[in-house]
């Protein structure tokens, strides 16, 4: 059979036209079913046996296949292990583009393929005669490559097929960044979530509205035992509260009444004979969850007094990033000493008082003295001052 006729009888076999191979690899970056099927789909469409996406770590010069359909999975392994260092492509690859094509029959030759141990002992034992590759992403020493692989019952690859994939590769390599870097961002959640699940104090953050963003697993212990309550999207609250007092906390903290700043309140819970310490404050600017919404944030922690005793210096330097100075002249500030006595106190310079004051109030959101102090007042469930 020619292999004009070979392609058209392929594509009466139900190949999905270009435009919705493009969009099963957009929609399969976050659902992987989808990727599978596009990767599948692409193999129709070109008449191979497998479609593979190759990563070549250049620092180490190794070269793997991190994702394939329709490949055996004992080829994937050889492969990686072994005949990655005698694939022939390997030294030629960097003479092509990104989107540019390698194919085999017309870059390394059909007579150095008939003699070549990687296409004898290793494609010809799997039934596959020809490849052919395009690199498609080059970044930060590692390289991106999709390799189709074809029977040895099928014409070997020519240009006309690496045409027919003209309009296919550009949004190729757009949904692999894109679901590289969403990979990224899964991944630094995950340690995240995994190591606010290790503190033991409960944190929410909450939106202006009270709803729920983010939990960790403390957090969610005091949800199952209805410490405190949020059902179906419902604003967080806390039993034998006054009604709506920690929905205001949460406005303050996210600057819907003004400037936002944090706030404490102590609740009493009968049923659990326990009194729940609540800090409400506004998730500071700087923090990477404001980077998922526009919306004003604050995180809310929740403990028992009685079963666990918090360092509050330790508290506030971790929620607002301040420096142990800092927290100390916060601590001053609170006692209501001025700042010629609080230089005097630590033992610095009135210039360094000054210049820590700032800092603090850009880290904590105010901008004056007195704004600092009510604050710091409002968390009367930390004992600030020694």
């Amino acid at each position: 059979m020619q292999a004009t006729d070979f392609r058209l009888s392929k594509m009466k076999a139900g190949t999905p036209f270009p435009e919705q191979l493009i969009a099963l690899f957009y929609d399969g970056i976050l659902e992987p079913a989808l990727w599978k099927s596009g990767m599948e789909a692409l193999t129709r469409m070109t008449a191979s046996e497998s479609a593979t996406l190759t990563v070549w770590d250049r620092p180490n010069d190794h070269g793997s296949i991190h994702e394939s359909a329709s490949l055996p999975e004992e080829c994937r392994r050889q492969y990686n292990d072994h005949f990655t260092w005698l694939d022939p492509a390997r030294s030629r690859i960097d003479g092509f583009s990104v989107g540019e094509w390698y194919i085999d029959q017309h870059h390394f030759g059909v007579q150095n393929m008939q003699n070549s141990e990687f296409y004898q002992d290793f494609m010809r034992p799997y039934g596959l005669g020809s490849v052919m590759i395009c690199p498609l992403v080059r970044q930060g020493g590692v390289e991106s490559f999709l390799s189709l692989e074809r029977s040895l019952q099928k014409p070997l690859y020519d240009q006309a097929d690496a045409a027919s994939l003209m309009a296919v590769i550009p949004h190729l390599q757009r949904a692999i960044r894109i679901r590289s870097r969403f990979q990224s961002v899964y991944g630094q959640a995950e340690i995240c979530s995994s190591a606010l699940d290790c503190l033991l104090i409960p944190l929410f953050v909450v939106n202006s509205h009270g709803q729920v963003l983010m939990s960790n697993a403390s957090a969610e212990s005091l949800l199952r035992n209805q410490f405190v309550l949020a059902d179906n999207g419902a604003p967080l609250d806390v039993p034998y509260a006054p009604p709506g007092l920690l929905s205001r906390h949460i406005k303050l903290a996210c600057g819907e009444v003004g400037t936002a700043f944090a706030s404490g309140m102590l609740v009493a819970n009968p049923k659990h004979n326990v009194t729940i310490q609540i800090l409400v404050t506004p998730l500071p600017a700087h923090n990477n969850l404001h980077r998922m919404t526009d919306q004003p944030l604050a995180l809310v922690i929740m403990h028992d007094a009685a079963r666990m005793k918090t360092s509050s210096q330790i508290v506030l330097q971790q929620l607002f990033l301040l420096s142990p100075a800092e927290t100390r002249l916060a601590a001053e500030i609170l006692r209501g000493i001025t700042m010629h006595e609080a230089a005097m106190h630590i033992g610095v310079e009135l210039s360094t008082v000054r210049s820590q004051l700032k800092s603090i109030f850009r880290k904590t959101g105010v901008t004056r003295q007195a704004e600092l102090v009510r604050m710091l007042s409002t968390m009367h469930i930390f004992d600030l001052v020694a």
